[in-house]
């Protein structure tokens, strides 16, 4: 399964290193949306051991989409994750526990989408919820009151 068109070019790459007897199938999608969810949670009901689900594209959809595969059961041996570029990622924010898309890197700041607050994006990953952990950048700073 692969997400945009450098996803899909790395994952036809890959396939072409297998023996052509190996049954494959590529699903193509733009992103790692629910549609691209529902076709890999089809594909994983019937699938049967020995099964690999390569995932390819950016960090953020890749990383949904394997999360969503082990919680069908699939484990890490089954799974080939080929990263594309793209500096896409999905930031947790434990105040509201909302999650936020962002293009920014490992250490800077993003407004977090539920409760607006600056959150800093560590680099703990959590594979289970495929995000980011953010936390507060001014947590321990005092309450600035409003001038009256």
């Amino acid at each position: 399964m692969s997400f945009g068109s450098e996803g899909s070019r790395e994952t036809d790459a890959w396939l072409r290193r297998l023996d052509p007897s190996i049954q494959r199938q590529h699903v193509a999608f733009r992103t790692g949306d629910d549609a691209a969810a529902a076709a890999l949670q089809t594909r994983l009901a019937s699938a049967v051991v020995g099964i690999r689900v390569v995932l390819a594209g950016p960090e953020a959809d890749v990383y949904a989409c394997r999360a969503l595969a082990l919680t069908m059961g699939a484990v890490d041996e089954e799974l080939v994750l080929l990263m594309t570029p793209d500096g896409s990622r999905r930031v947790h924010c434990p105040h509201c526990q909302s999650t936020t898309a962002t293009d920014q890197p490992v250490g800077e700041v993003v407004v977090c989408m539920g409760c607006h607050r600056n959150l800093v994006i560590y680099h703990h990953f959590s594979r289970r919820t495929a995000t980011y952990l953010g936390y507060m950048v001014d947590a321990e700073e005092p309450a600035k009151e409003d001038a009256a």
